[in-house]
């Protein structure tokens, strides 16, 4: 009998380390599944979360001495160590302690490398799992309107073409002044900075990293105002699997399914994968106020799909190596329909490839990211103004393909240098094709980018204080510039004055430098500071292109220069009593050359007297701010959040380009609320929960002359609004979810810049399937 004891404790690791651990993770009290609770190895450093009934599975660690660890917000983390005989315990149920405290999340958006959030001296926000889940998002961007000073346009709902995510008081009709990552990989468009949100699902999204202020010392152009960085799902259980099915107003209808899985002995070794995909289809609804309404309004409308696949294998907790593809299209209304069979609308079809390597070399950790990014943009326009028919097609082909690698290592025990580059290059090829006359409109352009960054970061003083320095050299040009139009008709006569069949080519250079510091009390409290300097350069649209646009017609531009900007900053994060942490943080910013849309005096003839518009670096700005971030963990399953954001953003300075033009001088920049508040809760109880949140935006300037818009019978300032939205959620047993979902709750009606209204209140039923 000895024997055989003595043989079963030999054997016991190894029993161990060849299986995976399945269990539940409960409330030690109530014995309630917790959702969304970190199970990790801490040598192996992989792991896993509990769904939402607190079930998990994960493979055992390589190491005999590794430890399993289990944390959740509120819940005093535990230990156990991988040769114990609790882990053989079947039913495997494991339970944790409630408590009031609040954990520290690693980012990677800040410096490029896993960084807790307390030791990085910037403003950071986080989405996690678990708010993404809880939270009502029709689209992935929704999810940003719970973030602090982050103005999110997109009145049309999932009916919009695109959606313009702005922060820190610039300009809300301008994506490109901030950058937006997909797993560290950029998704702004060269062509005209937009992003679109449409082909992320949130059914296969991690967490949303915010980082806020000038980012261009690491990411240069389009990070003047900060950077947003949409995570993904990472698979580490062998396999998993969850479908949803939605249905809501408008005859809204979708469909989701993920597939993922890791397949090795070791939970540091082994070949990953994931798959999925979506589909949603909606009526629509009459998206002109009735005073912009015609014989030919119709329902706006969507229909859009998306494919995703995602393979990889991991050599080992250092050593990684990934590629996916991802296929995406849609067709949108334009609400206008004459004779076509759908009327006026647009698609984006979209073809993504990306590729990941992540390695060790010497004391240097490498990584190194690829991608082709193609969206082929097309869009049918109808409509009939004065008795006559118009039918043309706009056939876009925009591509952006690119190289970012870095390095990082420790110098001693207080450095650590990260240094890398980056390669990318952007181009349009796009064509107006009419059918109701001959013409043809021809824009294209390239625009090549190569950069190089160095920062580092510096701990002293018993690690309180941490000094980060980077600086980053980009180099951009821009050439292959080409406006024409062939067989122009009587109609069209007028764009041969703005013919240019070759551009001049166009060369900039930008330097930005960043300073920031930190002192940190203790795990409390931290003090943090920074300067640092940002830019943009140029779009491809601005460039390029000459045709029509809101307000008037816009000539393309070849010789603009990038524009700047200098922030300073202060922060402070304090949390009290384990429950409450306060931040408040308060920012200056100068902008130099910024680029407008200016109405030069002259008009032509387009069945209309519109004015010429031309983009050009004209102003200085000014903007102050301020943002305050709270967060409450009242009681032992509720969630209280509330954030509010002041901004103050004017022109300093404006040089009119002709007598004509209008001198905006102590003009407020447009788009940009003053006042942005938002709040709400969070709350689960057993396997239930629920959550709410409500928003206010102030008004905001209708354009940058700060008139009304005399086309589209707006006046000067858009309306404030307040929205609030709910959701609703039950789950049965480990596999079967039921949701339902209220956004704008109170149907309250708002407009964008052309006058289009918002769906008012959708309300949509989830049914959510997940094994693993």
């Amino acid at each position: 009998m000895r024997k055989y004891i003595v043989s079963l404790l030999i054997l016991l690791p190894s029993i161990l380390l060849a299986q995976a651990i399945n269990g539940r993770i409960v409330n030690s009290k109530s014995a309630q599944g917790i959702a969304n609770a970190s199970i990790r190895w801490i040598k192996a450093s992989t792991g896993t979360t509990s769904n939402d009934s607190g079930y998990f599975s994960l493979p055992m660690s390589i190491s005999k001495a590794d430890s399993l660890e289990i944390s959740h917000v509120g819940f005093a983390p535990i230990r156990i160590a991988a040769n114990s005989t609790e882990l053989l315990t079947k039913p495997l149920i494991i339970r944790i302690k409630k408590i009031n405290i609040q954990i520290s999340p690693l980012i990677v958006t800040a410096t490029r490398s896993e960084t807790n959030l307390l030791e990085i001296p910037q403003k950071i926000t986080v989405v996690d799992s678990a708010s993404l889940h809880a939270l009502p998002l029709l689209n992935i961007d929704d999810a940003l309107v719970f973030v602090p000073g982050v103005m999110t346009n997109r009145p049309m709902g999932i009916f919009a073409t695109k959606s313009v995510v702005s922060m820190r008081g610039l300009p809300g009709s301008e994506q490109g002044r901030v950058l937006v990552l997909l797993d560290g990989i950029p998704a702004n468009k060269s062509d005209g900075g937009i992003v679109n949100f449409n082909l992320v699902d949130p059914l296969l999204t991690d967490r949303i990293e915010v980082v806020k202020g000038p980012m261009s010392a690491l990411y240069g152009g389009n990070a003047m105002g900060g950077v947003i960085n949409i995570i993904s799902v990472v698979p580490t259980e062998k396999l998993n699997a969850t479908a949803k099915l939605g249905f809501g107003t408008y005859n809204t209808m979708s469909a989701n399914i993920s597939l993922s899985g890791f397949n090795g002995k070791k939970a540091s070794r082994g070949f990953f994968w994931s798959a999925g995909a979506f589909g949603r289809s909606s009526d629509g609804y009459i998206s002109e106020p009735e005073y912009m309404q015609s014989a030919y309004t119709v329902p706006v409308f969507v229909t859009e799909k998306m494919v995703l696949l995602k393979a990889g294998y991991k050599f080992n907790n250092k050593s990684t190596i990934w590629v996916s593809g991802m296929l995406f299209d849609d067709e949108r209304g334009e609400g206008v329909k004459v004779f076509e069979k759908l009327g006026s609308f647009s698609e984006h079809d979209s073809y993504h490839f990306r590729a990941f390597i992540k390695t060790v070399a010497g004391s240097w950790n490498i990584t190194s990211q690829t991608y082709f990014l193609r969206e082929n943009y097309a869009k049918v326009n109808e409509y009939m103004k004065s008795g006559k028919y118009t039918l043309y097609d706009v056939d876009s082909k925009r591509t952006d393909i690119g190289l970012i690698a870095h390095a990082s290592r420790n110098l001693g025990e207080n450095h650590n240098i990260t240094t890398g580059f980056e390669l990318r290059r952007g181009a349009v090829d796009a064509a107006d094709v009419f059918h109701t006359s001959t013409d043809k409109i021809i824009n294209a352009g390239t625009m090549n980018l190569a950069a190089i960054f160095v920062q580092d970061v510096w701990r002293f003083s018993n690690k309180h204080w941490k000094l980060v320095t980077g600086l980053r050299y980009d180099y951009a040009g821009f050439f292959g510039g080409q406006f024409s139009i062939e067989n122009p008709s009587v109609a069209n006569l007028y764009l041969l004055n703005y013919e240019m069949d070759e551009m001049p080519e166009n060369h900039w250079n930008s330097l930005s430098p960043k300073i920031a510091i930190q002192y940190l009390i203790n795990n409390q409290t931290r003090i943090y500071s920074s300067l640092s300097h940002g830019f943009r350069s140029p779009i491809l649209d601005d460039l390029c292109r000459s045709g029509k646009t809101r307000g008037g017609f816009q000539v393309a531009q070849p010789t603009l220069i990038p524009e700047n900007i200098d922030n300073i900053e202060l922060g402070i994060r304090k949390t009290f009593f384990n429950k409450l942490m306060l931040e408040p943080v308060f920012y200056y910013s100068i902008g130099r050359n910024f680029m407008y849309p200016v109405a030069t005096g002259d008009t032509i003839d387009m069945g209309y007297a519109a004015p010429v518009i031309v983009t050009s670096n004209v102003s200085q700005i000014s903007i102050f701010g301020a943002e305050l971030e709270a967060d409450y963990r009242a009681g032992k399953n509720l969630q209280l959040f509330f954030n509010y954001a002041y901004a103050h953003s004017i022109v300093d300075s404006y040089t009119p380009q002709t007598v004509q033009q209008i001198d905006i001088t102590g003009k407020y920049l447009s788009n940009v609320p003053n006042h942005l508040v938002n709040g709400g809760f969070i709350f689960h109880y057993r396997n239930a929960g629920v959550s709410f949140n409500a928003r206010y935006v102030s008004s905001r300037w209708l354009n940058d002359s700060n008139t009304p818009d005399e086309k589209y019978g707006l006046p000067a300032e858009y309306e404030p609004y307040f929205t609030a939205d709910l959701r609703l959620w039950k789950s049965f047993g480990k596999h079967l979810l039921l949701g339902f979902s209220i956004v704008n709750i109170a149907d309250e009606i708002y407009s964008d810049s052309k006058g289009q209204i918002c769906p008012g209140r959708m309300a949509m039923g989830e049914l959510r399937f997940t094994l693993n």
